[in-house]
């Protein structure tokens, strides 16, 4: 199967998810594809022109773990991205596939007020944890 048929029949399964949200616009899935590695002279040349074939943003943990089940399934790189402010090119898919976006899975799943312990989504940021423990 060619690389188009593969990320079309990918895209097809990724559609049937609920709670998923795709950005498809080529300026779209350049930006973030990308961190900020071009910092760097020799990952700028090394990291120059890898990009995603598919952008996605799951809301819920549920769709999370049906994405991974349909990159593997169809031999595709899933990259997972946080909010993008690395400079070191962790969320860049080097073989393009599908990067999926975590922000937007931010809750706080548990707090334990005697030992300050929480339990916190993997898109949660400092600012989120702060505004649901007040």
């Amino acid at each position: 199967m060619t690389r188009d048929l593969l990320i079309g029949k990918l895209r097809g399964e990724l559609n049937l998810i609920s709670g998923l949200e795709f950005f498809d616009g080529d300026s779209e899935k350049i930006r973030l594809s990308r961190d900020f590695f071009d910092y760097s002279p020799v990952l700028n040349k090394q990291l120059e022109g890898c990009c995603a074939d598919i952008v996605v943003r799951p809301h819920s943990v549920e769709a999370v773990v049906e994405i991974a089940s349909a990159c593997k399934k169809n031999g595709v790189p899933l990259t997972l991205r946080g909010s993008g402010t690395g400079n070191y090119g962790q969320c860049v898919p080097l073989q393009g596939g599908v990067v999926m976006l975590m922000g937007a899975l931010s809750r706080l799943r548990h707090f334990d007020p005697s030992t300050g312990v929480v339990t916190v989504e993997s898109g949660c940021l400092l600012l989120d944890l702060q505004k649901q423990l007040i």
